[in-house]
């Protein structure tokens, strides 16, 4: 790898501030913790607290602009120092551009006499703020073809102001659009993502050629799940039914067929691997069950949702941060006994969460099962990564 970062100067930045993945993977994972700890005290306990958007809304907004776009954030301006050779972000700039997440977070907890309108602005600035970065990034080196990450964190800012356009309008519908919009958004950036690196690391820790791709089905995995999310934040989705569904199902079969190609069934001792895989097929699961939906069966969009959020988001980036943060630390790709045991859990928390889809009479156990074995995962990895994204990396290299 070319020298982009100068050693002597790289000694004066704290270790948690040398590259992106560092404070949002760590910070997110704890923000996750906080904010399912929180909804599970209100729904069970009564908790007494009044977030900007009440409850529900804060919820809805915080496991997607608070957890999941911290973690793309890390994820992309760590990624984009590899793929562009340029020195990715670090230090003060990080420092600000962290200070921005987190002051978010603070407000939307705490908004007390706060306009909404600046609340809103400072939220939305971030998801703009990491689009630009990335923009500037690809641009410099013109790398185009990783340009999509920037209309997709354009978008991503689209759908947060609609689910504050809702709350400062007082018309939910905005939130609901803006919130399902942004999954479906995420969900779009995992099948690029995932389509790119799950049978990329699969071959080459299996000692496997490279997988055949077909390009009808690379275009089927991601150009309907594209019109999907347009339909979605644009408020059309349930107005036309039949072409949302036939949307969802091509992407579901499609995607499908790619992750039946990806050899996934030679990992099973491989929890680096497997978790990745595992985490793919709720992907497929959820957009199946969002194509019986909107075809009109009896199946709760929450359902097809907490698929893609709980199984899909919450699967791949447990599994994805875990084998980043290890890479990038110098260590060896190697995940202990209890990271094994959080991949475990992190599934058994997603078919939890789908559970009261047959089960509806027992909603309230399925409903808290699944807050305590997320909890338990993510709580297992902050346990596990505090010291290794805290320190310097172990083979004295910059990062």
């Amino acid at each position: 790898m070319m020298q982009i970062t100068d050693p002597a100067r790289e000694e004066q930045i704290p270790a948690l501030l040398r590259l992106g993945f560092r404070p949002f993977f760590l910070a997110g994972a704890l923000f996750s913790l906080i904010s399912l700890l929180l909804w599970g005290m209100f729904l069970f306990h009564g908790l007494d607290l009044a977030p900007y958007g009440g409850m529900l809304w804060w919820h809805m907004h915080e496991m997607i602009f608070g957890f999941t776009l911290a973690i793309i954030a890390g994820f992309l301006l760590t990624a984009v120092q590899t793929w562009t050779g340029l020195p990715g972000l670090k230090g003060a700039q990080l420092a600000l551009l962290f200070s921005l997440w987190l002051a978010g977070r603070i407000l939307l907890l705490f908004p007390g006499s706060i306009s909404q309108l600046l609340i809103a602005g400072i939220d939305v600035a971030f998801p703009l703020v990491t689009a630009a970065l990335m923009a500037n990034y690809v641009i410099r080196v013109k790398m185009w073809r990783n340009l999509v990450f920037t209309p997709v964190l354009l978008m991503m800012a689209l759908a947060n102001a609609l689910m504050h356009a809702g709350v400062i309008t007082g018309d939910f519908t905005l939130a609901y659009q803006g919130a399902y919009g942004s999954i479906f958004l995420i969900t779009l950036l995992m099948v690029i993502l995932g389509g790119r690196v799950i049978p990329f690391f699969t071959s080459n820790k299996l000692g496997l050629p490279p997988v055949t791709r077909y390009k009808v089905i690379e275009l089927g995995s991601i150009l309907p799940l594209v019109l999907l999310t347009v339909l979605v934040i644009a408020g059309l989705a349930e107005q036309l039914e039949l072409l949302s569904a036939l949307c969802a199902l091509l992407a579901g079969i499609a995607n499908l067929i790619r992750v039946a190609t990806w050899r996934g069934q030679k990992t099973l001792s491989i929890p680096l691997l497997w978790s990745l895989h595992a985490a793919y097929l709720f992907i497929v699961i959820g957009l199946l069950l969002a194509f019986l939906h909107y075809a009109g069966a009896p199946v709760a969009p929450t359902i097809m949702i907490h698929a893609l959020t709980v199984g899909g988001i919450g699967g791949l980036v447990l599994a994805m941060i875990s084998r980043v943060s290890l890479g990038h630390t110098g260590r060896p790709l190697q995940s202990g006994k209890a990271i094994n045991l959080a991949f475990g859990l992190i599934i058994v928390a997603a078919i939890a969460r789908l559970m009261p889809a047959v089960l509806p009479y027992q909603y309230d156990i399925w409903l808290m099962t699944s807050i305590t074995f997320w909890l338990t995962a993510y709580g297992i990895f902050f346990v596990v990564y505090l010291p290794v994204l805290s320190r310097p990396r172990v083979d004295g290299r910059p990062g």
